[in-house]
């Protein structure tokens, strides 16, 4: 979390933090000897107590137990992996509690700090009002931008200066990209999911937002090889088979286009969008 620790540097954040035990070696690493900026736990966790350690273990997935942590320990930051791994919530829980001011993310690290203690000033000097860090805030924040259009302007200048203050960006270029397309600023788009392919070659849906993009200009066979370098990344990503049939559909190669909606429905039985799209060319729904 190399420029997460610069930004805590940078903004004289110290105190009691909660980290991922696996940046406490680097944050013990880049800080020494300021015992002002000590991690909670490091990769060596039978240091820590055993009420530490029971409790660690259940933070990610159960909101109840992150809970019972701050109220043992009352953290003032917290330093957090931006990547999220099966059940962990984390993030999204930091998100929706008014509690914590996330101040700065990129692609590695999130910091939070506690509003109402004494990095109150970081809280209100850096805190994102409207971007969030966790995965599901962020969709959930998606739906709130399609019911109130004036949001997204907003959303934007803040996906912006954050994408500003780390080279390793990807993720909120992504976003970023996921704006201009909804807005129909498709050159936007490519030239952000450029960049952010760039920072991170295995960005999720990286290539198929590009595809999509080319779809909507009116170039299918270009979409083909986006879609399908995305399926070299991940054979199995839900609606790629559905664009790819697509785009075999605007060439007029409905042979192809079946064999990929049927694809989809293997990947997604209840697709019903490939359901119908199969349907209209006649073709049976059997997987």
């Amino acid at each position: 979390p190399v420029r997460a620790c610069d930004f805590i540097a940078a903004s004289g954040i110290r105190g009691r933090g909660f980290n991922n035990f696996e940046f406490g070696g680097y944050q013990a690493w880049r800080f020494w000897p300021d015992r002002t900026r000590l991690p909670f736990m490091t990769g060596t966790p039978e240091a820590a107590t055993p009420i530490d350690r029971l409790l660690y273990a259940g933070v990610f997935a159960r909101p109840d137990v992150w809970l019972a942590l701050d109220r043992l320990h009352h953290f003032d930051y917290i330093l957090l992996e931006r990547a999220q791994v099966g059940d962990d919530r984390l993030l999204d829980v930091l998100d929706a509690d008014t509690t914590w001011a996330l101040v700065f993310a990129d692609d590695a690290g999130t910091v939070y700090v506690r509003r109402d203690g004494p990095l109150r000033s970081v809280a209100e000097r850096s805190g994102y009002r409207l971007a969030p860090a966790g995965r599901m805030s962020l969709v959930a924040l998606g739906a709130r931008m399609a019911g109130d259009p004036s949001l997204a302007p907003r959303v934007e200048a803040e996906l912006r200066e954050r994408a500003a203050a780390s080279p390793w960006d990807s993720h909120d270029l992504a976003w970023l990209a996921d704006l201009a397309i909804a807005h129909g600023r498709y050159q936007d788009a490519r030239e952000l999911l450029e960049r952010a392919l760039r920072v991170s070659p295995a960005l999720l849906r990286g290539h198929e937002r590009l595809g999509l993009i080319d779809l909507a200009q009116g170039r299918p066979r270009e979409a083909i090889a986006e879609f399908q370098r995305e399926r070299g990344r991940d054979p199995h990503s839900p609606r790629n088979a559905l664009d790819m049939g697509k785009a075999w559909r605007r060439l007029g190669e409905q042979r192809r286009a079946r064999e990929e909606y049927r694809r989809e429905l293997r990947v997604d039985p209840g697709n019903a969008e490939a359901l119908d799209s199969l349907a209209a060319l006649g073709g049976p729904s059997e997987r």
